[in-house]
């Protein structure tokens, strides 16, 4: 993790990294995999600089070994936050669906 994070004395910012360390964990996906029960949808662009490609990729087949079921939507050469307005209408629509789909209403 000191490859992601930086060494204390190398990092601009001085708090608690420890601390800050242990919230970033337990806000993590990955921390509460084992209790995970609800259907998930994973969108990504897989130009995204803030989070690896490879972490949806880790998380869907975490997803998959623990039985929860989820879709995913990988939006190709689309960063973080979404560059193309069409990026933001798929991503909407297919939350829509998904919802749709899972709560079991209709969009109409």
């Amino acid at each position: 993790m000191d490859e992601l994070a930086g060494k204390q004395a190398t990092r601009y910012e001085k708090g608690d990294r420890e601390k800050a360390m242990e919230v970033a964990w337990e806000a993590s996906p990955d921390s509460q995999i084992d209790n995970w029960k609800s259907p998930v949808l994973l969108i990504q662009g897989d130009d995204d600089r803030n989070v690896r490609f490879q972490e949806t990729v880790d998380l869907a087949r975490r997803l998959e070994a623990h039985n929860v079921a989820f879709e995913e939507l990988v939006l190709p050469n689309e960063i973080h936050g979404f560059l193309r307005h069409a990026s933001w209408i798929r991503a909407d629509e297919a939350t829509a669906k998904f919802l749709a789909r899972t709560l079991g209403v209709s969009g109409e």
